[in-house]
């Protein structure tokens, strides 16, 4: 992988229904570290500092988020969550933090 290339992950979300499911989706989809702790905060952190990321010269990190939309009508506070978090993501944590893309599709 060279600097100009991003880290790329698909989190596909499609057939789950509740916190715990959500949470090891991100585990697996997003390749977050083994420490990660499965909670809302937990993934704050995770998404919002690449320094975990096996792919130091990454350019940045795309993510894909696929089959939300149940998820979402089922818990939408939770979803309110997730997106919040998807939003800080996105709008950094400082110099120097790669930028990240998250595409609901």
């Amino acid at each position: 992988m060279t600097g100009h290339d991003w880290r790329t992950d698909v989190l596909d979300l499609a057939g789950v229904t509740d916190k715990e499911a959500f949470m090891d989706r991100c585990a697996s989809g997003l390749r977050l570290p083994e420490y990660f702790g499965r909670n809302w905060d937990a993934l704050d952190e995770c998404l919002g500092d690449p320094s975990w990321w096996p792919e130091q010269d990454a350019a940045g990190w795309r993510v894909s988020v696929r089959g939300w939309q149940e998820y979402a009508a089922r818990h939408p506070h939770d979803w309110t969550i997730a997106e919040q978090i998807f939003a800080d993501a996105m709008s950094g944590s400082g110099e120097g933090t790669p930028p990240v893309e998250i595409v609901l599709e």
